[in-house]
């Protein structure tokens, strides 16, 4: 069978535990080749990772650019944006037509947004439930098609540290769910 290459993009080093689970337990069919982080200080002798701040560009579009050639380099087939914090231009979105991914921490249309502010936000309203949600990037925020959430109660005692695990184990469950069903 043809493989599925795949690529990671986040602004969360924190996500270097999901990755290493995803990494150390292949999916049939998907091979995670790239996890591009724009933040912090990822490591991990894991999983590949490439640190790419867009503050060492000049510009946005050469951000972009940089990114494509990455990608166009690792063959890549999909890219999920998890916990990113940029967004994409249409440079992007029309070398990979509909194969641009967010999993984005709330469920959509509700808490559009930068993801440290979507916890917050989640947080403040408490909602009786939430749960990521992934969906094509299109050229708004937030506002592309999407493609299937994952719901989960919360406790009323829920902490930031709380959400964000709880929303990051379910996210990982839809991509999971996402590449068997393909």
């Amino acid at each position: 069978m043809v493989q599925t290459r795949v690529a990671v993009i986040t602004s969360s080093p924190e996500l270097g535990f999901w990755l290493a689970q995803w990494w150390n337990n292949p999916l049939p069919d998907v091979e995670l080749v790239q996890v591009i982080c724009n933040r912090g200080h990822m490591r991990s002798d894991q999983f590949p990772v490439r640190m790419l701040r867009r503050e060492d560009f000049p510009s946005h579009e050469a951000f972009e650019f940089a990114l494509l050639e990455e990608w166009m380099g690792h063959r890549v087939d999909v890219v999920i944006a998890w916990e990113f914090d940029l967004l994409f231009s249409n440079r992007v979105l029309d070398v990979f037509p509909r194969k641009v991914l967010n999993l984005h921490p709330s469920l959509l249309p509700q808490f559009k947004g930068l993801p440290e502010k979507v916890y917050r936000d989640i947080l403040q309203a408490k909602p009786l439930e939430s749960g990521p949600t992934l969906h094509v990037i299109d050229e708004g925020m937030d506002t592309g098609e999407v493609i299937a959430q994952k719901r989960f109660a919360l406790e009323a005692s829920e902490s930031i540290f709380s959400l964000k695990e709880k929303t990051r184990k379910a996210g990982m469950e839809l991509i999971l769910d996402y590449f068997l069903k393909k």
